[in-house]
This record gives structure tokens, sequence and C-alpha cells, in this order.
């Protein structure tokens, strides 16, 4: 958690913070607070705000929050799915440069995927409500779950539906419990997230013509990258150790920073990282559907010592990949 969390935490005023900043905090916050801030003798925010992931690949945001003053806050989404719901108030979005208002009602659940990283404004109004709860799911994992068709399109696909009780209660569920402990808790998250999935998917699937970005192209650069990544991560006979950073950005035409600097942006991660998580994921599912032993898991998911695997999984998934197999 940062200083600034910390502070916002513990209502301690910080006058080097504008309204930009402690609104990109409250976005990120990394954990459940109540809170009241000002700055320069101004509210800003009111409201409640948790945040959490269930593993590497699911980030769950849940906010109620009423801001004082009119702002607006400016991140970028990294490649992946995002499952929404709003509640009630006002959820004012702008992804990819297309305007997205969502007032609902009644609890209206929204969807949005996006192959490449895609800029997304948030806008708060005076007064407005945003009572709000998000999933983002990373690409690495909807890539070893076979869902990159949903991937595979240069624009972003944006959609909203009506949210059934089934998606409400999933959503309340995964934002109100404690981080899991054990084996059952993981698995009940997981029968959540793919309630929410399952819905999301159907969305998609159904729409005939899908809500498309009006920003331009990706950049060539940032496809040929992630295109090269893709095809590291599906090769399981690759370790992690003969992955040369030097050589993959000689290969693209760019420096070793540069494409450091291009996989921050695309993946939301180091390049490394976002590779070493991929392949794990790949060996996860592998191990449930094709029961691998932990031996072949370790090198399919780059490992040339299953120790090293076994305590990679370990802080990944919070359980030993022994235990998948005794469930299988």
């Amino acid at each position: 958690m940062t200083n600034g969390q910390i502070a916002m935490q513990n209502g301690q005023a910080n006058k080097s913070w504008d309204k930009q900043q402690l609104i990109s905090l409250a976005a990120r916050q990394s954990s459940a607070v109540s809170w009241r801030h000002t700055v320069d003798q101004q509210t800003i925010l009111n409201g409640t705000v948790k945040s959490g992931s269930i593993n590497c690949d699911w980030q769950w945001h849940y906010a109620r929050v009423i801001a004082d003053d009119e702002s607006q806050v400016c991140f970028d989404v990294p490649a992946g799915m995002t499952c929404g719901l709003v509640f009630d108030g006002e959820l004012d979005l702008q992804v990819g440069g297309l305007a997205h208002c969502l007032k609902p009602e009644a609890p209206l659940a929204f969807c949005f995927v996006n192959a490449l990283p895609v800029p997304v404004k948030r806008r708060f109004k005076t007064g407005v409500l945003v009572h709000k709860f998000t999933l983002s799911i990373s690409q690495a994992w909807l890539s070893a779950m076979n869902l990159e068709p949903y991937l595979r399109h240069d624009k972003v696909r944006f959609v909203t539906f009506a949210a059934s009780d089934q998606y409400i209660e999933a959503a309340l569920s995964l934002s109100n419990v404690p981080e899991p402990k054990n084996f059952k808790c993981k698995i009940q998250q997981m029968t959540w997230v793919n309630t929410l999935l399952e819905a999301a998917a159907k969305a998609l699937g159904e729409q005939t013509v899908f809500q498309q970005s009006v920003s331009p192209s990706p950049p060539v650069l940032e496809q040929r990258l992630v295109e090269r990544v893709r095809a590291i991560i599906q090769r399981e006979n690759i370790l992690l150790e003969d992955i040369q950073l030097d050589d993959l950005a000689k290969s693209l035409g760019a420096s070793t920073s540069g494409i450091q600097r291009l996989a921050k942006k695309c993946f939301g991660q180091s390049l490394l990282k976002h590779i070493r998580q991929a392949k794990l994921a790949n060996a996860f599912t592998a191990m449930k559907e094709r029961n691998l032993t932990i031996g072949e898991a370790a090198f399919m998911a780059g490992y040339k010592q299953s120790s090293n695997f076994s305590l990679a999984f370990r802080r990944a998934y919070g359980l030993p990949p022994g235990v998948i197999l005794k469930a299988q």
C-alpha cells in the first residue's frame, strides 16, 4: 500500500495532493475504507471504496461515492475483459474515446473487451452518486481458457445488458468476502467469477453490431509486441530463463527500455512478469484438464525445477499445485 493510501485511511490531510491525484488514489484503493477527504479545506469525495485481487488474473473494485466537486480521472486499462455492474446512481465513462453514461433505473450490467490497452476517463459530477462494481480479467487468463476470440478485434467492444439476480449476487459476494485462505473459498470465488463471465460472454455473443471505439487503430509496434508475446506464451517448450528481452526488442526494431515501457502499457505490468503469469495460468488449466504431473506442468510454465514452479504457483494461487491434482 502506498503512503498516500495509508494517509487517506488515517484521515490525514496532505495538501500536496491535487484533485486528480486524490481521485486516482480513490480509484486504485487497495483495501476497504470508508472516508471523507479534503484538499485545501475543500471536500472532494465521500463514500466507501473497496478493491482486491482473487489471483493474479482477476482484480475487482467496488465504490459507492458522491463527489462534492466535478472532476475526472484518466487511466489505461490493460488488454482483457472488464465486467461491471451499476447498482444505482450514475456512471459516466469514456472508453477508448466513446462516451457511455449509465443511469440505470434498475441494476445494469456492462462489459467491454479490449485486445490492446485502452484509455478510460471516468467523470465525477457534483452531488451525483456513483455506486458500481467492476471485475477486470487479464488477457493471459482469457487466452489460457481459450477465450481469445473475444480479443480478436482491433476496436473496443462495449455492451450493456440487464443484470440477473445471480449476476447481482455474484458481484456483491465478491466485494464482501474476506481474502480466501483455503481451497474451498477460492473455488467459491471462481464460481462467482464464472457467473459474471458467462453473462458477459452471452451478451457479447448476442450483440450483432458492437459499439466500437472511435480512437485510431493501435500502433503497429503494439500489435507486433502483443502477437510475439502471445506466441511465446503458447509455446510449451520454452524456459523462462531463455527469454531474452534484448533479442525480443531487436527483432521488433526497438530498444529494450522502449519495449519495457510498451509492455507496461499493453499488459499493465513488466514483460517478463506478464509472460510468467500467463504461462503459469496455462499450466494451471492444463493440470485440471489434462491431468499433468507437477514436473510436466513446471516444464510447460517454463521452469527447470519443480520446486521453483511450486513456489511460484503458491504465490499466484495461494495453494500448492499438489492440491489441484488431489482435487482432480
